[in-house]
């Protein structure tokens, strides 16, 4: 007899079966095929599929994978305010006075 907690376990799983094929077809497609892959059919976590390939700095920059975050701080340093950035470059969120 299944329970619950097998239902939820064969869902867990579907989902990391779905992650798996397209991995195998983005692989297939850049090795095989020699398609430049578009940035919007990337995964770069398939654990937090939200994360972001960053680039920071124009000289040989430094590549971080996570999400953009735009802090606000007043005098004392005390965040006053914050807004997740959502595949935007920097100079897109500067907030002109």
């Amino acid at each position: 007899m299944k329970t619950e907690g097998d239902l939820l376990s064969l869902i867990k799983l579907s989902y990391f079966l779905e992650m798996l094929d397209k991995h195998i077809d983005l692989i297939y497609r850049r090795l095989i095929k020699g398609e430049k892959i578009p940035a919007q059919d990337k995964i770069f976590s398939i654990f937090e599929t939200y994360t972001e390939w960053i680039m920071k700095g124009k000289f040989r920059p430094n590549v971080e994978l996570g999400k953009k975050l735009l802090v606000t701080t007043d005098q004392y340093h005390f965040i006053v305010d914050y807004q997740v950035i959502e595949n935007q470059a920097d100079v897109e969120t500067i907030i002109h006075w």
